[in-house]
């Protein structure tokens, strides 16, 4: 169960911070775009607001995916901690983005699972045989 908590944090942690860095890096486009389109000219405030919240969105994003990349790696030494993070990181990909659902899931099935005891191993057999006592 660890090691399923650890690769859904992970995959699911660096996905996030892929999309939070396009997300980032095009926000000044969409600010322009939106201007075109008819919220404001070019040159006016409006697209400035635009692009702002586009880059503060994709910062936050990427921020998400470190959290969650960070419970994923913290989940061997600390489950209930790993875990903690990986939910905390998927609740804003269900609320904010309709792209970020399935990153979501993946870190709350992950987080779910770091909750979960593991099974002991089974004990191996020993190597010298029981002592036959029959005397």
């Amino acid at each position: 169960m660890r090691k399923a908590s650890l690769v859904l944090g992970i995959v699911g942690g660096a996905v996030d911070a892929v999309i939070g860095l396009a997300i980032f890096a095009y926000g000044p486009m969409l600010g322009g775009l939106a201007g075109r389109l008819g919220a404001g000219a070019p040159g006016e405030r409006s697209a400035q607001i635009i692009s702002a919240i586009a880059v503060a969105f994709g910062l936050f994003v990427v921020l998400t995916g470190v959290l969650a990349i960070v419970g994923g790696v913290v989940v061997r030494k600390n489950p209930v901690l790993g875990g903690i993070l990986m939910l905390l990181a998927a609740l804003p990909n269900f609320l904010l983005r309709f792209v970020g659902i399935l990153v979501g899931l993946a870190l709350v099935v992950g987080g779910v699972l770091a909750f979960m005891r593991e099974k002991p191993e089974p004990s191996s057999p020993s190597s010298t045989p029981p002592s036959m006592s029959g005397d």
